[in-house]
């Protein structure tokens, strides 16, 4: 079975994020290699309508959109 890989912060390369989603909700995620919103393990948010351009670490304060986060092999 292959192993999911998560995008990181560029700032702090924390794996986690938060925005809201299209009711408002703040929600936590992690976000895949193809660019997808994914539930932590015990979370079962509402990830749908997820604004991926606007995104907030969990870790740092850092913020901004999808395309600016890193791979785990990106220096």
């Amino acid at each position: 079975m292959k192993r999911e890989m998560y995008l990181e912060c560029p700032q702090c390369r924390a794996r986690g994020f938060y925005t809201e989603n299209g009711k408002g909700e703040r929600v936590f995620f992690y976000i895949n290699y193809d660019k997808k919103p994914l539930n932590y393990k015990d979370n079962n948010y509402d990830l749908e309508g997820v604004d991926l351009t606007n995104l907030s670490c969990v870790s740092c304060s850092w913020s901004g959109g999808v395309n600016k986060l890193k791979k785990v092999t990106d220096s």
